[in-house]
């Protein structure tokens, strides 16, 4: 999503640095360059990938294996296979890594809250 005041700021600059009349062509071309640009800036800015799931990476793996077995399974064939492999996953070690996960996020969360506070401290 492109933020409108942003487009609207850069349409305005290019507006405003205009020092002779343009064709109506030319200021299209020149509002869908400026489009396009903040398009592409704003995708870089708050694009930010998330982390892969622990499914996503123990399928990776799997794949990673399967191919070096040089196996003559199909991709929907493979991904059956992991798939099922997943279900019959020894539970008390996904239960183990869920209560490691969940611990490392109450860690960071009171680093943020005391960044926060560090902050409003800072501005008081």
């Amino acid at each position: 999503m492109i933020n409108k005041v942003e487009l609207l700021n850069s349409i305005t600059e290019y507006v405003n640095s205009l020092t002779e009349d343009i064709s109506k062509n030319e200021f299209k071309t020149a509002i869908g360059n400026i489009y396009d640009s903040s398009k592409k800036s704003n995708k870089k800015n708050n694009e930010t990938k998330r982390p892969p799931s622990k499914y996503n990476l123990f399928v990776k793996t799997q794949m990673g294996i399967l191919k070096e077995q040089n196996s003559t399974l199909t991709g929907k064939e493979k991904m059956e296979y992991i798939a099922n492999k997943w279900k019959t996953e020894d539970k008390s070690e996904v239960k183990e890594e869920k209560e490691e996960v969940k611990e490392e996020i109450k860690e960071e969360v009171k680093e943020e809250v005391k960044e926060v506070k560090k902050t409003k401290a800072k501005n008081k």
